[in-house]
């Protein structure tokens, strides 16, 4: 299976450095993906979104989902913090893990995600991961809090991914939080 995939992201209002980050990386026959919230806004928190990007760039894709988001807990200890959604596709198997609020919606199969509470380099409990197959032209979006929680992928569907990114971020995105957007389509 592949992935197609486009993003938006922006810093709060008033602010220059955005604490939100999007990861994209494929290696062989696997592809990370993931939003990054990290906590707070400005220098600080866009220093904890760069510990974030590049870690997932360098772990192995063949990681087991919960110790990835363990080596990212790691990795993030003595920064300010944040939340992450991250998911890895290989062949047709979806896995992924969810801490703090960075949201997942899917068009298509029904993905079951469920967040795990706390904040990644702080505190965290146990990990909620799932593992589900997905089919061609399924459509998955993570979003950071900047995105409203009512986002819905229905009427995007006939739009391609990045048509689809930039409507949804036009209509879900706000001002008063860093706002980041990633959908992926499967096919």
């Amino acid at each position: 299976m592949r992935l197609r995939s486009a993003h938006e992201t922006r810093p709060k209002r008033g602010e220059a450095k955005n604490g939100d980050a999007v990861v994209v990386r494929t290696h062989g026959e696997a592809t990370l993906f993931a939003v990054i919230d990290a906590l707070g806004h400005g220098e600080d928190a866009e220093a904890a979104a760069a510990l974030s990007i590049a870690y997932l760039n360098d772990v192995g894709l063949q990681t087991e989902i919960r110790t990835l988001m363990t080596g990212l807990h790691r990795a993030l200890r003595g920064s300010r913090g944040a939340a992450a959604t991250v998911c890895v596709l290989s062949s047709d198997v979806l896995v992924g893990c969810g801490v703090g609020n960075v949201e997942m919606r899917s068009r298509g199969t029904n993905i079951p995600f469920a967040l795990s509470p706390g904040i990644l380099g702080s505190s965290s409990s146990s990990l909620r991961a799932f593992r589900q197959v997905i089919a061609p032209n399924d459509r998955i979006a993570l979003f950071s809090d900047g995105v409203r929680r009512t986002l819905s992928l229905e009427d995007t569907m006939p739009l391609g991914v990045g048509d689809a990114t930039r409507a949804l971020f036009e209509r879900f995105a706000t001002t008063d939080d860093d706002a980041t957007l990633l959908v992926i389509d499967a096919f």
